[in-house]
C-alpha cells in the first residue's frame, strides 16, 4: 500500500531529539509501516532534517521555510501557513492510496489533498481540545484554536484514529459516529530500552519529560518540590523539555530556592534522554490533558515507576496505576506525598518497578502497525 503521512515535525533518526510524544509516536509508527508499505512523509523543514531522505520503502520530504520552534504562537503562524500551502501543492503531485494527518497544523493539508484526489483521508487524533483552548493557549490563540478545531471536526473525513479510549469518547461527544472511529494505542521500543544502561545516582532522582506548556502542569511539580525541600527530603528533579513555559519555570525555580534540587535541560538526543530516564528513581507526569502519555509507558519499559495525575487517559493506559502511583489532578500536596512515598519506600518502589516492566510489554509497535493496516485496508476497500 502507498501511504501519504503528513506530520508537522518528524525526527531525522533514532536520536529523536525530544520535542514531544507525538513526534516519537510518528517516528516509530512510520518505521514499522514502511517495512511492508511505501510510505511518504511530508513534514516541516528543521535544522535536523533540511532535505529529502530516501530508503527502499520510505521517503521523507521536509518542506520550508526552516522552522526553529515547535510552539504555537503568533511568531510561528506565517511559517505554518506557508508550509501548509507548499505541502498541499506537493501532496497533490503524489501517488498514494491513503493519506493521514497527525495534528491540527496538518489536518487541513491531509484533508484537502485527500479530498481533491478522491482518496481516503484519516485524522489521527491524540486529544480533543474543544472547550479548553483558551485555558491552555490564551484568549486570542484559544479562540482561533476553538474555531479551527470545530471546522476540522465537521469535515467529511473517511475515518478517525483515536490515541486512547478517552479520546475516542471525546470524539463521539462532539458528534463523530463511533462507526468512523478506531482506538489504536501507542507502542514502545522494548528492545531499545532493554539495551540502555542505567547510571547510578547518589541522590534519589525524579525525572519529568514534557513539552513545557501550561496544561502539562510542570509548575505544579515545582510546588510539590518546594514542599519536599522544606520537609528536608534529599532529592533531585531533572526536567527535560522545552516550550513557552520554560522561562516562567526557570524563574519559579530561582524564586523558590530550588536551584540546588531542580534543573531544566532540552535538545537531548534519544540515547541521552533514555539513559537519564532509566537512571531515574521515578518518573513524574503531572499533566492535566493528554492524548496518551507515551513517556509514562517508556518509563515503564525502563522499569521506572511513576507518579502521574489521575486524568482518565493516564488511568486507562496504566490500568488504574499498575506500575506507579496516581495523584489527584491539580493537588500539589498529594503529588508531593506520592513522590515522598516512592522515594522513601524502597520495597514499594521495587514492586512498582516490576509492575511497570510487565505493563510495558503490552505495548508493541508491531501490533500497533497491524491495527493501522487493518483500518487502512477496510477504508481503501
Amino acid at each position: 500500500m502507498k501511504i501519504l503521512f503528513v506530520s508537522e515535525f518528524f525526527p531525522l533518526d533514532e536520536k529523536l531529539k525530544f520535542t514531544g510524544g507525538v513526534e516519537s509516536y510518528n517516528y516509530y509508527l512510520v518505521k514499522e509501516l514502511s517495512k511492508k508499505n511505501q510510505v511518504t512523509v511530508i513534514c516541516r523543514k528543521t535544522q535536523e532534517i533540511k532535505s529529502s531522505l530516501n530508503t527502499e520503502n520510505l521517503k521523507i520530504v521536509p518542506i520550508g521555510p526552516l522552522s526553529e520552534k515547535v510552539d504555537t504562537n503568533f511568531v510561528t503562524i506565517p511559517g505554518r501557513i506557508l508550509f501548509t500551502f507548499k505541502a498541499i501543492f506537493f501532496g497533490l503531485k503524489q501517488d498514494f492510496d491513503i493519506v493521514q494527518g497527525n495534528n491540527f497544523v496538518v489536518y487541513p493539508i491531509a484533508f484537502i489533498v485527500g479530498f481533491l484526489k478522491n482518496k481516503p483521508r484519516i485524522a489521527w487524533y491524540a486529544d480533543v481540545f474543544l472547550g479548553s483552548w483558551v485555558k491552555h493557549t490564551g484568549f486570542i490563540s484559544g479562540i482561533i484554536g476553538e474555531i479551527v478545531e470545530k471546522i476540522i471536526l465537521k469535515l467529511p473525513w473517511s475515518y478517525f484514529i483515536a490515541l486512547s479510549e478517552s479520546t475516542n469518547n471525546k470524539l463521539q461527544k462532539v458528534g463523530i459516529s463511533s462507526k468512523k472511529i478506531k482506538t489504536i494505542l501507542a507502542g514502545v521500543e522494548l528492545e531499545y530500552f532493554n539495551k540502555i544502561k542505567a547510571q547510578k545516582k547518589n541522590i534519589p532522582t525524579v525525572i519529568c519529560i514534557s513539552r513545557l506548556v501550561s496544561y502539562k502542569r510542570v509548575d505544579l511539580l515545582l510546588e510539590a518540590c518546594s514542599l519536599l525541600k522544606d520537609k528536608g527530603l534529599n532529592f533531585k528533579l531533572d526536567i527535560i523539555g522545552d516550550g513557552p513555559e520554560r522561562d516562567n519555570l526557570s524563574k519559579e525555580i530561582i524564586s523558590n530556592n530550588l536551584s540546588g534540587h531542580v534543573s531544566i535541560k532540552s535538545n537531548l538526543d534519544r540515547e541521552d534522554l533514555a539513559i537519564r530516564l532509566k537512571s531515574a528513581d521515578l518518573l513524574c507526569h503531572p499533566s492535566e490533558q493528554e492524548g496518551f502519555g507515551l513517556v509514562v509507558i517508556e518509563g515503564c519499559a525502563c522499569g521506572v515507576p511513576y507518579v502521574i495525575s489521575d486524568i482518565d487517559v493516564l488511568v486507562e493506559i496504566t490500568k488504574k496505576g499498575y506500575g506507579g502511583l496516581l495523584f489527584k489532578k491539580g493537588d500539589f500536596r498529594d503529588l508531593a506525598d506520592k513522590i515522598e512515598t516512592l522515594i522513601k519506600d524502597k520495597n514499594m518502589r521495587e514492586k512498582k518497578s516490576r509492575q511497570a516492566l510487565e505493563l510495558a510489554k503490552e505495548y508493541s509497535w508491531e501490533k500497533i502497525a497491524e491495527q493501522f493496516m487493518s483500518v487502512y485496508g477496510k477504508i481503501k476497500n
